[in-house]
């Protein structure tokens, strides 16, 4: 599992999804999204790990994939960790690795 760019995956997701909104600026504002400055590329998958909050809850994790359709397809469960440490070691466990 090698860390590349976000901006990359951002670049793939537009080249395969071109009316895609995902990471429009709106999109991520509205969902009070944040994401890493790399994401993951694993045996030409892309991976990443996307954080949200709602209004008066605390930040939480989720592990996505940029699907070769354009999709962008949650690993696991949204939300489901309280840290990007933890969402990194499910991706790990997901694709097998130590």
């Amino acid at each position: 599992m090698n860390q590349i760019p976000m901006s990359d995956i951002k670049n793939k997701y537009k080249e395969i999804n071109p009316e895609g909104h995902w990471f429009d600026k709106s999109t991520m504002e509205f969902f009070k999204s944040k994401l890493p400055e790399y994401g993951f590329l694993h045996k030409e998958r892309l991976f990443f790990i996307s954080s949200e909050s709602a209004p008066e809850s605390i930040r939480k994790y989720t592990v996505r994939e940029l699907g070769k359709n354009g999709n962008i397809n949650t690993i696991g469960y949204f939300n489901s960790h309280t840290s990007s440490r933890t969402a990194k070691k499910e991706l790990k466990d997901y694709l097998g690795l130590k």
